[in-house]
């Protein structure tokens, strides 16, 4: 499977890792299992700097329709979204602009910018999950 992820359910964090190409499906396959965890509220960090190539203009329409639809039944927590490539980067921000989830998503080009920004996005409902030991 090219698309790992883990949710704490104590921290309130999804950390989400491509490793090969990632499809459609097996984004969609994360967001379905977001939505059994009740992990949508959480911050995420789906990190596809590992993977080889971007998803299509088509697919990440899908995916932003999905998002705009899991928000009429669903609080969506902040996203930071690592790229390693222009052409995932395009693909990333296609999706920020067209989601309109009333949620934060940035795109990153590194991990260690991400992460600072992430753990700065409150989450909704006002819940504020134990700080990181470093």
């Amino acid at each position: 499977m090219p698309l790992h992820w883990t949710i704490s359910h104590r921290h309130g964090l999804v950390l989400a890792i491509a490793r090969n190409h990632v499809t459609f499906e097996d984004i969609d396959g994360y967001l379905t299992a977001l939505v059994a965890e009740r992990a949508l509220p959480y911050r995420k960090l789906f990190d596809l700097s590992f993977a080889p190539a971007a998803l299509s203009v088509e697919h990440v329409r899908r995916l932003a329709d999905r998002a705009r639809t899991l928000k009429i039944d669903y609080v969506l927590g902040p996203v930071a979204v690592v790229v390693g490539s222009d052409d995932a980067q395009a693909a990333a921000q296609l999706y920020a602009k067209l989601a309109t989830a009333e949620r934060p998503i940035t795109v990153f080009r590194d991990i260690t910018e991400a992460r600072p920004w992430l753990d700065a996005q409150p989450l909704p409902f006002g819940r504020t999950p134990p700080r990181r030991r470093r």
